[in-house]
């Protein structure tokens, strides 16, 4: 198993390494991506020292891990929150209160008691539970608690940040190659499944002691390893968006100025997609379509909703698709390079925005209805 952990620390170490490698200036994510890593290798590398060596002579070890895990929820929150918002309010910064305050508490018991009494409650404790004769105590019951109410708060401002920003990834891109939003929601899928979840049987099988722990454990510790394995990988190639424009959650109405203003909006947006195809852009953006019409995002926004679309993305790739549709009916031009001529830059996106739109697939489409 240590050679696991050696393998997932040393990933995370050398994903360090290319991350701060490059002349460009640090990213507020990748620095979040940073510390995350960082939490991962500490955390790697104890559990490789505390298996490896006798406690008793390190006994300061045994109480160091377990206030790590009120790190994992909140960091994972501000990785994904930094994508969409890259500025902290200070009051975010209160959420390492509980890491801070059992970190504190751990530390005091250990110069309080002394090591060698640390080293002895541990030993006896461990006993104990081994022959199912520990009860635990109040104090542990409390922690647990925390910790899981702690973690499961974060991993909800997690999923809603997520949200959020998928939301302004379609509000704002007509391409989403690189930008995150699938391996988030599985990296957020594998952190329940192979972390939270875990650490919640493992809790209250140490309160209630249920079952056998090592079973659960080496889940835990197994899971732990993918997640930063799988976490590591993806953000070497993910890219981060800038100029994001954040559509309100709710929209004032317009006024009659407005709305006519809007109006005139679509109807140009629809003669400049029709006609000057600005589409075949595969990096077209909210910010430089609202360039073409000499407007601010926000109205552009407000004038794709009025040509019946819910976002950017939906209504290029709907122009996209219909230029493509003609292109396949009039010419003999590989499907591929059609595609790629209107805007889109993956095979796998076409494939399924098309199918989406026409319930066929670009060969099919043009096998049926070329004459």
């Amino acid at each position: 198993m240590n050679y696991l952990f050696s393998v997932g620390a040393s990933i995370c170490l050398f994903t360090i390494i290319l991350l701060t490698s490059g002349k460009k200036k640090i990213s507020t994510p990748t620095k979040g991506a940073i510390i995350l890593l960082a939490l991962w290798i500490i955390r790697f590398t104890l559990i490789i020292i505390q298996s490896s060596v006798d406690l008793k002579q390190i006994p300061y070890l045994i109480t160091f891990g377990q206030n790590l895990f009120f790190l994992d929820g909140i960091l994972l929150y501000f990785y994904i929150e930094s994508f969409s918002n890259k500025t902290f309010k200070k009051a975010r910064y209160l959420g390492f209160i509980p890491f801070l305050l059992f970190f504190g508490l751990s530390n005091f018991s250990f110069f309080y008691y002394g090591g060698d009494e640390v080293y002895r409650l541990y030993r006896e404790i461990k006993t104990l539970k081994e022959a199912g004769n520990y009860d635990v105590n109040y104090q542990e019951i409390i922690f647990f608690i925390i910790l899981a109410l702690f973690n499961l708060f974060y991993l909800t401002k997690s999923a809603r940040a997520l949200k959020k920003y998928s939301k302004s990834l379609y509000d704002n891109f007509s391409n989403l190659n690189k930008l995150g939003v699938l391996w988030l929601k599985r990296l957020l899928l594998f952190w329940i499944v192979f972390m939270f979840i875990p650490l919640i049987i493992f809790s209250a099988n140490y309160i209630f002691n249920i079952s056998n722990t090592i079973q659960i454990n080496y889940v835990f510790l197994t899971g732990m390893i993918f997640t930063a394995i799988y976490f590591a990988y993806n953000i070497l190639n993910q890219n981060y968006s800038e100029n994001l424009f954040i559509t309100p959650d709710k929209e004032s109405k317009l006024n009659e100025e407005i709305s006519a203003e809007i109006k005139t909006l679509a109807t140009e947006l629809d003669k400049l997609l029709k006609h000057q195809k600005v589409f075949t852009d595969s990096n077209l953006s909210l910010d430089k379509l609202s360039e073409f019409l000499n407007c601010k995002p926000n109205h552009s926004t407000l004038a794709i909703k009025s040509l019946g679309f819910k976002n950017f993305y939906e209504c290029i790739n709907h122009y996209r698709i219909e230029s493509i549709k003609k292109d396949l009916l009039e010419t003999d031009e590989q499907i591929i390079i059609i595609a790629y001529n209107n805007g889109f830059n993956s095979k796998s996106t076409f494939n399924t925005a098309f199918k989406n739109m026409t319930q066929f697939t670009p060969s099919k489409f043009r096998k049926e209805f070329k004459s």
